[in-house]
């Protein structure tokens, strides 16, 4: 991921770029297992959805839909984010 955005963009990826990607891993993954793109047969893929391997680690989502994952903690340095 990195990698490939650094060529794209000619930058490294911030936070909300790797967010956004494992956030389309995510429902790369939820459309893919759903049986059609209903919202009931979306919802229940999400409930019965095992944990997704993204750029920011292992995701997945409780029975009540509510996100599931390991989290980053980052703060501003010289008006970067780095990892804490």
């Amino acid at each position: 991921f990195v990698e490939k955005y650094r060529v794209r963009f000619l930058k490294d990826p911030d936070q909300f770029a790797a967010q956004a990607f494992a956030a389309a891993q995510i429902m790369e993954n939820v459309l893919t297992a759903a049986k059609s793109l209903t919202p009931k047969d979306v919802c229940d893929s999400m409930k019965s959805m095992k944990p997704v391997n993204t750029v920011l680690g292992a995701f997945s989502f409780t029975s009540n839909r509510d996100a599931s994952g390991d989290g980053v903690v980052l703060v501003v340095k010289n008006g970067r984010f780095i990892g804490f």
